[in-house]
């Protein structure tokens, strides 16, 4: 939903190449979304046989909820660390997960084996 929100109108093809996900399995994880009320499909401005993805108002809600309780959820984590502390964590989150070819927003289950 985060990548929909950053690029209104994304096809369905590109998000899938975008995140390294075969297109069947991100077929039925938009329907899912779509089921929910979160996204919908329109017709691609240059070709209608393409899906634009776009998120609807209660998709704009629910990742604006998501995004409070993470961040909330990150802040009890780390409250006992100080600034330094935070900064080393981040550091080694980063250095695993570019170790692991992680994709910054993707859900590793998602992506192409």
């Amino acid at each position: 939903m985060r990548l929909v929100a950053a690029q209104p109108g994304v096809s369905q093809r590109e998000l899938a190449v975008r995140i390294g996900a075969f297109p069947s399995r991100l077929v039925v994880l938009i329907d899912r979304l779509e089921e929910r009320g979160l996204v919908e499909r329109r017709s691609g401005v240059t070709d209608r046989r393409a899906h634009a993805l776009h998120l609807t108002t209660r998709g704009w809600n629910t990742l604006s909820e998501v995004g409070a309780v993470a961040r909330a959820h990150d802040a009890a984590i780390c409250a006992g660390l100080d600034p330094q502390e935070k900064e080393a964590l981040a550091r080694a989150l980063a250095v695993i997960a570019e170790r692991a070819k992680l994709v910054p927003g993707v859900h590793p289950g998602l992506r192409r084996p």
